[in-house]
């Protein structure tokens, strides 16, 4: 929704998807009780095929990346260790973190100058000081201001949310 918005703008969109998986063909399975399982915070793209349609329908660039370790190291890791030392731990804010420092890295190398997610938040950046205001969507029953707590200024200065006006 948010690139289809953006290219009705008339910005100029790339598609990306990120798999937090080895294997995008088929979910995880809970060994004793068959349920799926999906990674912690995420929404989990299991099949880049249908990020890959979307693109196509759209008529934007699509590119894949495959994140597995960095999950691994920057979520499930943390998970762990947090639980170990009885501590709270939001994967959902560590996994927002992860997703757009690996936007932020593709729009560099792509040569791109904003981020855009599907995120219903609002974002602000203080040009003197640098300080990042996160602010609640006007969709108060959506509202993820809460996943953006640890994103870099770097990535929050680029960053458009184009569903934050919506309910």
């Amino acid at each position: 929704v948010a690139a289809y918005l953006l290219k009705k703008q008339g910005l100029n969109v790339i598609g990306i998807g990120i798999l937090f998986n080895e294997d995008q063909s088929e979910l995880p399975r809970d060994p004793k009780s068959g349920k799926l399982m999906r990674p912690f915070g995420v929404h989990f793209i299991n099949n880049l095929q249908r990020v890959k349609g979307v693109c196509d329908e759209l008529e934007i660039p699509f590119y894949a990346v495959q994140a597995v370790e960095r999950y691994k190291a920057s979520v499930l890791d943390n998970i762990v260790a947090a639980r170990l030392g009885g501590i709270t731990f939001s994967p959902s804010i560590f996994s927002t973190r992860l997703i757009l420092e690996i936007l932020g890295e593709k729009m560099a190398a792509l040569g791109a100058t904003q981020i855009a997610t599907g995120n219903y938040a609002k974002v602000s950046v203080n040009p003197t000081s640098g300080a990042i205001g996160i602010s609640q969507s006007n969709d108060l029953a959506n509202d993820e201001s809460f996943q953006l707590a640890k994103i870099s200024p770097r990535n929050a200065s680029s960053l458009i949310l184009p569903l934050s006006e919506m309910r």
